[in-house]
């Protein structure tokens, strides 16, 4: 089975990037942060975009020619469709998945 990879555009290319076991882990060593500590300091999505997109190409086998320093400049262009690819790896919670949790 091969791993589930979005592709985000940014300058015309799009980078692959995969939010991934080694993304999340590499992202909570750097930041000391949990992931859902994303949504008080948007300066973290810096951090994971850089280890989603090492991941992504680890996975698709390319070289990533971006530095971690573009990573503010790629949000800046591209924060609307980092977005769509998060919620895709971190669907929301149904209504009924909470209530079944209420137990």
């Amino acid at each position: 089975m091969s791993a589930i990879v979005q592709y985000l555009p940014f300058r015309g290319q799009k980078y692959p990037v995969r939010i991934s076991y080694y993304a999340i882990k590499k992202f909570q060593q750097e930041t000391g942060k949990a992931i859902e500590e994303l949504d008080s300091d948007i300066s973290l999505l810096e951090s994971l975009l850089w280890y989603g997109l090492v991941a992504g190409a680890q996975a698709d086998n390319v070289e990533l020619t971006l530095k971690k320093e573009d990573m503010e400049f790629v949000l800046d262009e591209s924060l609307t469709e980092f977005n769509e690819i998060l919620m895709s790896f971190f669907p929301l919670s149904t209504e009924s998945d909470a209530k079944g949790k209420k137990k």
